[in-house]
């Protein structure tokens, strides 16, 4: 188990070239849909723990009348852990199950509605987790790059007139 004393002496850096080099591992023996599978199985387990680790202060957060800072980074979490379970478990269904049709569902919106959510109750959390994380120059930051991309594909939507990408067959 990976106690917080050690990540704090410099052992996350430890621990996330030992993620990366086992990554490397597994890419140089696997084929990329094993591998997709096996990953997407690893990020759909990861994203549910957090969603039920988190799930209390979502509550909390949800009934508190001004909830904190650390209440919407909290929630925030919870709903972009929400986003990835979905978007890997439709992954799973339209390459494993060959079911590429299921990108054009309702179910799609509904996921990517909550990776909006997250991130937005991310910005809204400046200076949560003791008063670091994040900074508010970095939310501004975020915020004006977040606004210039949403810009750029607002006209690219209305310069070429983006339609629903028709369903593919997977091999």
């Amino acid at each position: 188990m990976i106690r917080p004393a050690a990540l704090a002496q410099g052992g996350l850096a430890r621990v996330l070239a030992g993620a990366l080099l086992l990554y490397a591992i597994l890419a140089l023996v696997m084929d990329a849909p094993t591998l997709i599978l096996l990953l997407n199985g690893i990020a759909m387990s990861a994203s549910a723990g957090v969603c039920v680790a988190y799930a209390p202060v979502l509550g909390t957060a949800m009934l508190a009348r001004s909830p904190s800072r650390g209440d919407l980074l909290a929630a925030g979490i919870w709903f972009i852990s929400l986003s990835v379970f979905g978007q890997r478990g439709l992954s799973y269904v339209a390459r494993d199950l060959a079911l590429p049709e299921v990108y054009n569902t309702d179910w799609l919106t509904l996921v990517l509605f909550h990776a909006i959510v997250g991130h937005l109750l991310h910005l809204w959390a400046p200076g949560a987790a003791a008063g670091r994380m994040p900074k508010r120059r970095w939310v501004t930051g975020g915020a004006v790059v977040a606004l210039g991309i949403f810009a750029a594909f607002l006209i690219a939507i209305a310069h070429h007139r983006v339609g629903a990408a028709p369903p593919v067959r997977l091999r």
